[in-house]
């Protein structure tokens, strides 16, 4: 199988993380990587589904080195493979994924789109409404709060569990701190953002 070509392929010392458009994705290839069980869900699915659960599977696979591994679920939905924390996320024409050996992570991409400005008092607070105005920021505060819900799956109240204090950058790339808090846990975190000409991508690492 041939592997996709990345727009975003970002590696470290703790975590690997890929971004591919899918129109970069050969779909019609995808079903000699997977096992028979996942061949059977696949073919159950139709559209967007099918786009989303064909683009993870299809870069994963180039991001092990074009070996595949099936993607297995905690009792709360947190994807994971036998030997790596990932998360993963997907947009309208994209999909990102992060994976690491020995951390905990989170990862969200975002096309920006004016209806997350509508949107942002549902999971923005006061405090946050007032010091970030712009669309472009609205849009980072969006995926830090959702990268943060999937490494910490600390609740899905955006307003009440998850904080943004500061977005300190370029509109190229940057860092975000955070705050994570529910009744049983509550500690803060750095994030980290880059700018695309037509998405943002927040990721975090723990």
């Amino acid at each position: 199988m041939e592997t996709q070509t990345t727009i975003i392929n970002y590696k470290t010392d703790t975590y690997r993380l890929a971004v591919c458009p899918f129109a970069d994705i050969d779909f019609s290839q995808v079903e000699d990587i997977l096992n028979n069980d996942e061949k059977i869900r696949f073919q159950t699915f139709k559209g967007k589904r099918r786009q989303e659960f064909a683009a993870a599977r299809t870069i994963l696979y180039g991001m092990l080195g074009n070996r595949y591994e099936h993607i297995q679920y905690t009792a709360e939905g947190k994807p994971y493979l036998q030997n790596y924390n990932i998360s993963i996320s997907h947009s309208n024409n994209y999909c990102a994924i992060i994976m690491s050996a020995g951390a905990q992570v989170g990862i969200d991409i975002e096309e920006y789109r004016t209806k997350i400005t509508q949107l942002a008092p549902r999971f923005m607070t006061n405090a946050e409404l007032q010091k970030f105005t712009t669309l472009e920021q609205q849009t980072l505060v969006w995926c830090a709060k959702e990268a943060l819900f999937k490494l910490s799956n600390a609740g899905a109240d955006f307003r009440k569990n998850f904080h943004v204090h500061s977005i300190d950058g370029d509109l190229e790339r940057g860092s975000i701190f955070a705050e994570v808090k529910n009744e049983n846990l509550q500690f803060a975190q750095k994030l980290s953002y880059l700018h695309h000409q037509n998405f943002c991508l927040v990721w975090s690492v723990q």
